[in-house]
């Protein structure tokens, strides 16, 4: 997903670093909520893995 998508979607939490290393503040949660609807899970870290998820609008 190109990252001008990804800057463009509000998120919940943003990370500084993120966007100083990417251009966007958010990754995980941004490309969950991308097409829309509800975040279930926020932005979760586990290691080098960090994970969002969202559910789609009905």
């Amino acid at each position: 997903m190109p990252v001008e998508v990804l800057a463009a979607v509000p998120v919940p939490s943003v990370s500084a670093r993120v966007a100083a290393a990417l251009g966007t503040p958010s990754v995980a949660e941004a490309a969950a909520l991308a097409e829309g609807g509800t975040l279930l899970v926020p932005k979760t870290v586990r290691g080098p893995v960090t994970v969002a998820v969202a559910v789609a609008a009905p």
